[in-house]
């Protein structure tokens, strides 16, 4: 039979019904001369890949060997049921036969069978654009993705313009121009990070909170082991305390601040305080406002604003003014008391503003007797009906002793006028006759 190509592929379906079929079609492409005969020979491949599926019978996949010299070899595993395995017998698309040793070869990689079916059809291809085009779709749908672009590529070299090829290998056009992605965020300066395009301070960013992350999960479980150990007294709390104390990482600041403001016990509370005040972080600071504001131990509210007149004033003073507009008139009296142990005269106006604040309540419900407030301190008792909404305006006490703190000698009481006039006064500059005098 005239070779088309077919190579070894013919030998293992010699005498079978598709030998017979390659047969007839090769003789007839005798009769219609050479010019016809590569197309019908590549047409011959496909159909006999085609037989091949519906008699259901497939060729063997195939492996490639990968020697310990670097070498590579191609072909089938005969000995494969071989338990343990001592040597590798490779037949190969030749047909011969080579047996290697284990230790020569370093690793087996199997190809798949579409693969196979793809370095078959490959001799047949056309080699026009019509040829790779219809290999890449078929590829495509074979899924060998590494083949497919290279017969894409293949069809923008018969016509650049091909939009169909541009698209499947990923280019847009801009501007009027062909560019790839990859080329195009290059070029404005991404990388491709993680599956997908990000800047160079992106990525550092990125990593560096992932570093925090991992340090602060490593802490986090440390101290929860710690103070597992002062709690339960299971001999290690001389070790637990120490380590504790030793803390200095300020990738610590996190889970040690999460830790304290979970924390119930006061001892505990009190030594997470000092070890968080040696750390001194943002997270410092927002946690003690934080618990000098909504701590009901007063200890612990004492030991926050202790720290904070030494590190980090300035933060917590925005923190505090923030909170005296509170719904909470336990917020904002705490608040005040907080600026006055801070003492900033910037804060002024701010406790000026809180010197009197509206607070809603709930009274009444239950069906029975309520008492309400009217404004002004007045009140009045209701029979029945459902719980009330009611507004209060109080004088905080604690926020006057604060304007007192800030600014010894000066008392208006709660009177607000008189507060911002004579604020007004005192930060006005003096005016000076610029006039020449005769």
């Amino acid at each position: 039979m005239p070779d088309c190509g077919l190579g070894s592929y013919t030998r293992e379906v010699r005498g079978s019904p598709i030998w017979a079929l390659s047969t007839v079609i090769v003789i007839r492409a005798k009769e219609y001369g050479a010019k016809m005969k590569s197309t019908i020979c590549f047409a011959t491949t496909l159909c006999c890949a085609a037989v091949l599926l519906l008699v259901g019978f497939t060729p063997a996949s195939g492996e490639i060997f990968v020697l310990a010299n670097g070498g590579r070899l191609e072909g089938d595993l005969i000995n494969t049921n071989e338990v343990p395995r001592q040597q590798y017998i490779v037949e190969t698309n030749a047909g011969a036969r080579i047996v290697l040793q284990r230790s020569q070869v370093s690793s087996v990689i199997r190809q798949s069978p579409a693969l196979k079916d793809y370095e078959l059809l490959l001799p047949k291809m056309p080699i026009t654009l019509e040829g790779h085009w219809t290999m890449s779709e078929w590829c495509r749908e074979k899924r060998l993705v590494e083949q497919r672009t290279h017969h894409l590529e293949q069809v923008l070299a018969f016509d650049s313009g091909h939009e169909r090829a541009r698209y499947a290998l990923g280019y847009s056009k801009i501007a009027g121009k062909w560019i790839k992605q990859e080329d195009f965020m290059k070029k404005n300066g991404y990388i491709r990070y993680e599956g997908g395009w990000k800047s160079k301070q992106e990525i550092l960013l990125e990593e560096k909170n992932n570093h925090i992350d991992i340090k602060g999960k490593e802490w986090r479980k440390k101290i929860t082991m710690w103070r597992t150990w002062l709690i339960k007294s299971r001999g290690k709390q001389g070790e637990a305390l120490a380590s504790i104390k030793a803390i200095r990482d300020p990738l610590a600041a996190a889970p040690v601040a999460d830790i304290l403001e979970d924390e119930t016990n006061r001892d505990l509370k009190l030594l997470l305080i000092e070890v968080l005040a040696k750390l001194k972080t943002g997270k410092t600071i927002g946690t003690f406002a934080k618990m000098f504001l909504y701590d009901n131990d007063a200890n612990v509210r004492d030991r926050c604003i202790d720290e904070l007149s030494r590190f980090g004033k300035q933060a917590a003073i925005g923190v505090f003014i923030k909170s005296l507009a509170s719904k909470d008139n336990r917020i904002v009296n705490r608040a005040a008391i907080g600026l006055g142990v801070l003492s900033d005269p910037a804060t002024t106006l701010a406790l000026i503003d809180a010197l009197i604040t509206k607070h809603k309540y709930k009274v009444g419900g239950g069906g029975g007797i309520s008492t309400s407030f009217g404004q002004g301190g007045g009140g009045g008792l209701g029979v029945g009906g459902g719980p009330q909404i009611i507004e209060r305006e109080l004088q905080n006490k604690d926020v006057l002793t604060a304007l007192n703190a800030i600014h010894t000698g000066v008392n208006f009481g709660y009177d607000k006028q008189a507060w911002k006039r004579w604020y007004a006064q005192s930060n006005t500059p003096p005016s000076f006759n610029l006039r020449r005098s005769d």
